[in-house]
């Protein structure tokens, strides 16, 4: 990681339970929204750093994230890809609902039931489109179901 993190971000990304980041995300400090921008796109983090940060940008709420997580989206782990989708469902920009789209297809079934979340809180047409397209076509039957009942 380039930059040092502070030690109560540090700590935060550390604890077992999501308490400290949410403590973190509460705080609203902008050095820490920095941070946790900068371990949610670095590569070289530790992969359970940068799940946890990106967790933190969705609870977060700044849709400048969008970028940092989609730029690191290619070298997330499941974990990592299960983050990312709720926190972009989160944030729910036009570029977080074309991520969410482009994951549709992803081979966890458990990362796809975090994009129909997300596509659901996005509510535009192309939310729609995908929700429609998974309903039909998922592999899973339980995700088909889960999908159906957000088409309109």
């Amino acid at each position: 990681m380039q930059e040092r993190l502070s030690p109560e971000l540090e700590a935060a990304l550390q604890a077992d339970e999501a308490g400290a980041l949410n403590q973190i995300v509460r705080a609203r400090k902008p050095e820490h929204l920095a941070q946790l921008r900068q371990v949610a796109a670095d590569e070289t983090a530790p992969p359970l750093y940068r799940s946890r940060a990106i967790y933190a940008l969705g609870r977060w709420g700044e849709p400048a994230a969008v970028a940092d997580i989609v730029r690191g989206l290619p070298t997330l782990t499941e974990q990592g890809r299960l983050s990312a989708m709720d926190a972009l469902g989160r944030l729910a920009t036009p570029e977080a609902e074309r991520v969410l789209a482009d994951h549709a297809d992803d081979g966890s079934p458990q990362v796809r039931k975090l994009v129909v979340e997300g596509l659901v809180r996005a509510q535009g047409a192309a939310a729609q489109s995908t929700l429609r397209a998974i309903a039909e076509r998922d592999p899973e039957g339980w995700l088909r179901e889960l999908a159906s009942r957000h088409v309109k």
